[in-house]
């Protein structure tokens, strides 16, 4: 082939290739569309933002995976209106799945046991059913989380100490759960202790008075640090009974509220439970059982927990700003 020829051809080849580009992609091919509904507890709970964007992501996904269209719709009640509605609505509008944190079970029974027999898919995250016929539940690890907790608060004592705990209610399960995890780490610690477990009402009020009365009868200091085993002290304002830095205290739950009290040093640490992969886990779970016919191989699925410290704290707050937008 001469030089002019190998000129054309190469011209023709770039035009065709420009051509081509300027035309945009090919549509993608879709085989299937799936409706999922997303029902938080209500439009108050703040857990809301990055579980729903966990399972919009993880729809992307499944989408490209399987040539889907998959359309997550939020019937989220506002606070006082109840899940029932919701669920109505959501078999109204067609869907194929739901992805619930369920408020309370007993409301709910009659529409979980319709869509059920419809063939609907109920994935719960967060607050379950267990009686219902979902087919799987997404949730924390309650176990791992006391275990992290006392873990960090310890290497926070590296010559060894006595840890207070604040357990809240402590005849609930997942209280119980964790705090079972926390004695069981001490007893395998042989330089760090607790000193005792002091229960609460879950709310700031009740929780900051408790450990203000804990903090002013310990007179000889006996108390080296807190394990918080819920957020409740942390969701307001008011200030932990110690300055920045006096004690070492690490809490259960990483919600916008609390990150204020890590900048402040108040709080060294708090265990993240994993929002935004319940979301994900749950829809990678409705769409599985939906478009392939495959069930999760379990019906509890767990997440564990992350440390959000002064370290990430940068970026896990940017995380919230992009979950609640």
């Amino acid at each position: 082939m001469n030089t002019r020829s190998l000129f054309f051809s190469a011209f023709f080849f770039i035009c065709v290739l420009f051509a081509g580009s300027a035309q945009g992609e090919r549509p993608r091919e879709i085989w299937e569309r799936y409706t999922v509904a997303f029902i938080g507890e209500d439009t108050t709970n703040l857990i809301n933002g990055p579980a729903r964007q966990g399972a919009l992501d993880a729809a992307k996904v499944l989408e490209h995976q399987h040539h889907l269209a998959i359309t997550l719709v939020d019937l989220t009640p506002t606070p006082g209106n109840g899940q029932s509605s919701a669920l109505r609505e959501a078999f109204i509008k067609g869907a194929h799945a739901v992805l619930i944190s369920v408020s309370e079970p007993k409301t709910i029974e009659k529409e979980f046991d319709l869509m059920a027999r419809q063939g609907v898919h109920i994935v719960t995250f967060d607050q379950d059913a267990p009686d219902s016929p979902r087919l799987a539940t997404v949730s924390t690890d309650n176990a791992a989380i006391g275990q992290i907790a006392f873990d960090h608060a310890a290497k926070k004592l590296p010559r060894g100490g006595n840890l207070a705990v604040l357990v809240g209610n402590a005849d609930a399960p997942v209280n119980q759960e964790r705090l079972a995890a926390v004695q069981l780490a001490a007893e395998a610690n042989p330089q760090v202790s607790i000193q005792a477990v002091y229960p609460c009402i879950e709310t700031v009020d009740g929780a900051i008075n408790v450990l203000r009365e804990v903090q002013a009868t310990d007179q000889d200091e006996a108390i080296d640090g807190w394990i918080l085993l819920g957020p409740w002290p942390l969701l307001g304002v008011t200030p932990l009974p110690w300055k920045p830095g006096e004690q070492v205290c690490v809490a259960v739950d990483a919600l916008p509220p609390m990150l204020a009290y890590v900048g402040q040093k108040q709080v060294d640490a708090l265990v993240a439970q994993l929002y935004y992969r319940w979301g994900y886990l749950a829809m990678e779970a409705a769409i599985n059982a939906v478009h392939l016919k495959q069930p999760p191989p379990l019906r509890v699925i767990q997440t564990g927990g992350e440390v959000i410290s002064r370290n990430n704290l940068k970026s896990y707050s940017q995380d919230w700003v992009q979950w609640m937008q």
